[in-house]
């Protein structure tokens, strides 16, 4: 998916405001979950699409709301404090204005075997290729090639893995 202006797509989507009051509420209460499968059915209640065994850690922010829009494969981890963003408010920043509609949303794909590091930031439009390692605290602003290792603000190509 291509990325959309956030206006377009949410009418299109059409959410009132109790579900996405509910879609929060489950954010929120998914973040601090102590047990494991709990929390992945919090997230699929919002909307994330959650294959099979996945581990997401304490205090990730999955974005509330864009949920649809996140794809977590099968045998995919999660440290803590990941935060994967459906949506960027900041395009074309040069021309962003506090009064401007430059919103967009696109989709966030996180496939099968990947890790991704404590305190990783993954925003809007991103794939994390097959079995990729993505470091602690890298962000993500680029697709990541299946079986690397990226990490650095912004995330880096560090070596091919084997």
């Amino acid at each position: 998916m291509k990325r959309i202006e956030k206006n377009k797509y949410s009418e299109k989507r059409n959410r009132n405001v109790i579900s996405r009051f509910l879609i929060k509420a489950f954010e929120i209460i998914a973040r601090f979950t102590i047990i494991p499968h709990w929390r992945l059915s919090i997230y699929r209640l919002m909307g994330v699409k959650i294959g099979k065994n996945v581990f997401i850690g304490m205090d990730c922010f999955l974005d509330s709301s864009f949920p649809e829009l996140i794809t977590i494969e099968d045998n995919v981890t999660l440290g803590p404090r990941v935060m994967v963003i459906a949506h960027d408010d900041a395009q074309g920043i040069e021309k962003t204005s506090a009064d401007r509609e430059d919103s967009t949303v696109s989709k966030v794909n996180l496939e099968n075997g990947c890790y991704i590091g404590a305190g990783a930031i993954l925003l809007s439009g991103i794939t994390v290729g097959e079995k990729s390692i993505v470091a602690a605290g890298a962000v993500v602003t680029k697709d990541v090639p299946e079986r690397t290792l990226v990490g650095g603000v912004p995330a880096k190509l560090i070596r091919k893995l084997d």
